[in-house]
């Protein structure tokens, strides 16, 4: 009789949980809950964690990338809102001609255009030394623009010309001529980067061809 009211008491007393449940239990409560706060607090999140002060560089590696924000990683939802916050608040980059790998867009390719779409900023620096980049740094910045989708976010180009040769030229028409022959070229691609916000321009560019880039670059009013 003892044991048979030891089973009917058994039978109906609750079930304790086992350390397992109680550990998976204790960590959802421990567990925060991100992504029932508003998406306006959630993206300054992602900017605290994504921000980069250092430019991106625009080249032929991709092994430099590779290495993924953990946050993106997380799930699906976190990752399409913070992904472009990631291309959006970083600044890029094309340092030519000491990017004169034919597969300059590698990593532009790598990131798929919708992602290239989201880039806000992108800054050229140029270094003109001889001919011969006359004909080579047009291509670079084509390829560049090219890989850039129509649709896009981009608001904000920079150029940074360094002409070494400037120097040999003492006279104002001399520069200009030189200019108009052998570096006004390169630079010409530049002019498919429409509707911008804001151009910023400097180094050695005569006034006349700023203010050239800018009609035709920066949104109208």
């Amino acid at each position: 009789m003892a044991k048979s009211m030891k089973m009917a008491r058994s039978k109906g007393a609750p079930k304790r949980p086992n350390v397992v449940t109680r550990s998976v239990r204790a960590t959802e409560k421990r567990t925060f809950p991100f992504l029932k706060l508003p998406p306006e607090l959630r993206n300054e999140v992602y900017k605290l964690l994504l921000h980069q002060p250092r430019p991106t560089v625009v080249d032929a590696s991709v092994n430099q990338y590779r290495k993924v924000p953990h946050i993106l990683l997380l799930n699906r939802q976190i990752y399409k809102e913070a992904v472009s916050v990631l291309y959006s608040l970083r600044q890029f980059y094309v340092d030519v001609p000491y990017s004169l790998e034919p597969d300059i867009t590698r990593f532009l390719t790598s990131i798929g255009s919708t992602n290239v779409g989201m880039i806000r900023r992108l800054e050229f620096i140029v270094h003109y030394c001889c001919s011969q980049h006359s004909a080579a740094l047009p291509i670079i910045i084509k390829n560049v623009a090219r890989a850039i989708p129509k649709v896009r976010m981009l608001e904000e180009v920079s150029l940074d010309l360094l002409d070494e040769l400037s120097d040999d030229y003492p006279t104002e028409p001399t520069r200009q001529s030189h200019f108009d022959e052998f570096v006004r070229p390169l630079l010409e691609p530049l002019r498919e980067f429409t509707g911008l916000k804001k151009l910023i321009l400097t180094g050695d560019i005569p006034d006349s061809y700023a203010q050239s880039l800018r009609t035709d670059m920066e949104a109208k009013e």
